[in-house]
């Protein structure tokens, strides 16, 4: 049986960060975690922003889950995590949490779709 994940979750193929937050506007309340080390934004802004080296991804992904989890968000954008994360451990990871309550909409941004995410994703840009 496919995955299949309630909210929606977008993976966009090798477009600037900056661009895809453009493309993804978020009227809500909106997280930025960014590996690319492509992205600023000022503090305090409309936008929660964390930034991580690649090295780093362990923390990166730490953040993700308790962003997702906290219900604190409506759009959560992952700049380049898929490039520097295990995508099984993410796969397996929002195949048992996509039915909880306060899930976001999940924008992940890549140089490559990776298996098996490209099972789960609503939309492949």
């Amino acid at each position: 049986m496919e995955a299949k994940i309630k909210k929606e979750l977008v993976y966009v193929v090798g477009i600037e960060p900056k661009d895809v937050i453009k493309k993804f506007p978020c009227d809500g309340t909106f997280g930025v975690i960014d590996l690319t080390g492509t992205l600023n934004f000022p503090p305090n802004g409309p936008i929660n922003f964390k930034k991580y080296r690649s090295e780093d991804g362990a923390k990166a992904w730490n953040q993700i889950k308790r962003w997702v989890s906290s219900q604190s968000f409506d759009q959560v954008f992952v700049a380049g995590a898929l490039d520097f994360l295990a995508p099984e451990m993410v796969y397996d990871w929002l195949f048992d949490h996509k039915d909880k309550k306060g899930f976001p909409k999940l924008i992940f941004s890549g140089k490559k779709i990776h298996s098996p995410m490209e099972k789960i994703a609503n939309t492949i840009m």
